[in-house]
């Protein structure tokens, strides 16, 4: 905990200690938080070929056949899993659960013909939407995204439907000194204010996140926690099961 040892951390971070039993940390004792970065929603996608034009398409049609369409996500306990997880308990609808070793193949699996639809975040979604090889229906986001405003929300799109927004943060070990904390968050704000970072986010359609301090960014880490806990305890979600 000297300022020197950082980490660049997804909210995969909190949602996988409520996935596995034995993790060898704790999000709220061994770590410091210091500033949120960036962040986005995830997005329902299909292939451009799909015959899905809308949610409400997708979910008939699973409805129709319980567990004969495949989606794809970047590992058990990814927010790409989660956010289809959430979605299939909504609903009422099951659908096999193909896990990859990254988000991208959550993409390339769909156009192979391995799965059916997934739900990464937007931002890896993007070069794929842009080029129309994959179809956006929903996305999780409280509004519908700057980038692809003809894309409804899935409040829109299934009300009442849910929220599930994608963080990535600044973090030390635990215990890092008062002063270094607030020179770190200082040198984030900074850079995010100098539009360094801006042309950067934009492309890949993400969001810039900025914290009003560290005690501010550690609340946020903190409501994630609970908030993911209840919804995975709700769902039923096991990372120790295969």
């Amino acid at each position: 905990a000297d300022g020197y040892t950082l980490g660049i951390l997804a909210n995969t971070h909190v949602i996988n200690v409520h996935m596995y039993r034995n993790m060898p940390y704790d999000p709220a004792h061994d770590f410091t938080s210091i500033a949120a970065i960036s962040g986005g929603p995830t997005a329902l996608v299909v292939p451009a070929d799909a015959p899905y034009k809308t949610a409400g398409d997708l979910i008939a049609a699973m409805k129709r056949a319980p567990g004969k369409l495949n989606y794809g996500s970047g590992g058990k306990g990814s927010i790409a899993h989660l956010a289809v997880e959430a979605l299939l308990h909504q609903t009422g609808t099951e659908a096999v659960h193909i896990p990859y070793k990254g988000a991208t193949e959550i993409i390339t699996s769909m156009l192979s013909g391995q799965t059916q639809f997934g739900m990464p975040v937007l931002s890896t979604a993007t070069q794929y939407l842009r080029n129309g090889q994959v179809r956006a229906l929903a996305v999780s986001s409280s509004a519908r995204s700057t980038y692809f405003p003809e894309v409804p929300t899935f409040a829109e799109a299934m009300p009442p439907g849910f929220v599930l927004d994608n963080w990535t943060g600044l973090f030390a070990p635990a215990r890092l000194p008062a002063e270094l904390t607030q020179r770190l968050f200082a040198a984030v704000s900074e850079l995010q204010a100098s539009g360094r970072l801006d042309a950067q986010i934009k492309a890949n359609a993400g969001e810039l996140r900025r914290s009003a301090s560290p005690a501010q960014f550690n609340a946020t880490v903190a409501a994630d926690s609970a908030r993911y806990g209840t919804l995975i305890r709700s769902i039923g979600m096991n990372g120790d099961v295969s």
